[in-house]
């Protein structure tokens, strides 16, 4: 049947129209709300194009009075006369999937938002049963399989992709038409990662271990997504890429060790990166930079959730701000913090293999690799990687649902 406006009450005195529907809790809909999103053309500017709101608050009515309010179509909308002589219609569902007053209208809303409220942390049980692979045919071809693997990485952090063609050293562009614009950095848009003796990232040091990091940590906006494509993987002893949930870690110290996790919210570490990109000595300058910021390792939205985790023992500097006496307990709290991050059941382990491409939440997964020595006579390893921003990445997810017509597309101005 659809919903229906049962009744209406016009409460000219504070400026509201309250609904009662034929199902799910009344409406109250102040004026100047419903003047300011009525759909007709003077208003709004809707096309294929764009969707827009026309008019300016310069000259905008912030206390409108209304002419006439009224039901019609057996309950079908609600009409309204604006001064001078604006006629708008709001039809009964449009008002139900916009009641402020309904808790799962907010509930849906913010589904729109592919936020944190959609993440699912994990330990090693938890990923090793859950981690989404893909394979590279379907994700490149197939739009609802790419909706899927982008869709995994918000809930998860990370998803895989397998059987991809090795020796393609261009992927890394043929992913950037698949899923949308890369964030390009100090080191460009793609960047390589390979041996080499003079390098300009800890990720090209020969062979030795990586801590746990996130790229760009001296970058006051860290790239929110990585992804590398393995070019070709070298036969080796090691080189295990290690993941970590900076999430999961952050709810482990809220629960057990509150005061570490204090420590971690509020100090912010100062992180540096100077130098030149070593990647592109062909280029005909060199690319010279001095990063400097500071983040706190977990940070918090105004609930009280955890949106981004940051750590990078490379770039951290001697400088954050607390008084002497604190210091040894600031230390303390990256002791623990690392602690956690290395026990075996909070980690995920894995070897990536020619042809292999992993996409992760760069500022909420902490990533590592293990010492390895390469076989004499292997191929020389190579990968090719990207940073990506969260909005262009969740942007293409709701293209294809909408696109695609899939129940979750939810989203309308």
């Amino acid at each position: 049947m659809g919903y229906k406006i049962v009744s209406c009450v016009n409460d000219s005195e504070n400026r509201f129209v309250n609904i009662k529907f034929n199902e799910g809790p009344d409406g109250k809909y102040s004026y100047v709300w419903l003047r300011d999103n009525t759909t007709d053309p003077h208003t709004f500017l809707i096309n294929c194009a764009m969707k827009a709101r026309k008019h300016q608050y310069r000259d905008f009515d912030f206390d409108p009075q209304p002419l006439k309010v009224e039901i019609t179509g057996d309950g079908e909308a609600l009409h309204i006369v604006w001064p001078p002589n604006l006629d708008s219609t709001y039809t009964a569902e449009w008002l139900y999937v916009r009641n402020l007053g309904n808790p799962q209208v907010i509930k849906n809303r913010r589904k729109v938002y592919l936020g944190v409220d959609q993440t699912r942390s994990w330990d090693n049980e938890e990923i090793t049963k859950s981690l989404k692979t893909f394979k590279h045919n379907d994700v490149m071809n197939d739009d609802k399989v790419l909706h899927d693997f982008l869709y995994a990485v918000v809930v998860d952090g990370i998803a895989v992709v397998k059987d991809g063609p090795g020796g393609d050293t261009n992927m890394v562009r043929k992913w950037e038409k698949r899923i949308g614009m890369i964030q390009k950095s100090h080191y460009g848009k793609i960047f390589e990662v390979a041996a080499k003796p003079d390098a300009s990232n800890m990720a090209d040091v020969t062979g030795e271990e990586i801590q746990y990091h996130v790229d760009l940590s001296s970058s006051a906006r860290v790239p929110e997504l990585q992804l590398l494509h393995v070019v070709q993987a070298a036969e080796e002893n090691g080189g295990m890429n290690i993941f970590c949930d900076g999430f999961k870690i952050a709810e482990l110290l809220r629960k057990e060790r509150p005061d570490i996790f204090e420590i971690l919210t509020t100090v912010e570490f100062e992180y540096i990166t100077g130098g030149f990109d070593a990647s592109r000595n062909q280029a005909k300058k060199r690319y010279d930079y001095e990063l400097v910021t500071q983040h706190p390792v977990f940070r918090l939205n105004k609930e009280g959730q955890v949106v981004e985790a940051i750590i990078s023992q490379s770039a951290r500097s001697w400088y954050f701000e607390v008084e002497p006496e604190k210091v040894p307990k600031v230390y303390e709290a990256l002791q623990v913090l690392m602690e956690y991050c290395y026990k075996p059941e909070n980690l995920l382990k894995t070897k990536l293999e020619t042809g292999d491409t992993v996409l992760w939440g760069n500022t909420r997964v902490f990533h590592a690799r293990t010492e390895y020595k390469t076989i004499p006579g292997s191929p020389r390893r190579l990968l090719n990687g990207c940073y990506f921003n969260w909005d262009y990445v969740k942007s293409k997810i709701r293209e294809i649902r909408g696109k695609l017509q899939l129940p979750e597309n939810n989203i309308y101005f």
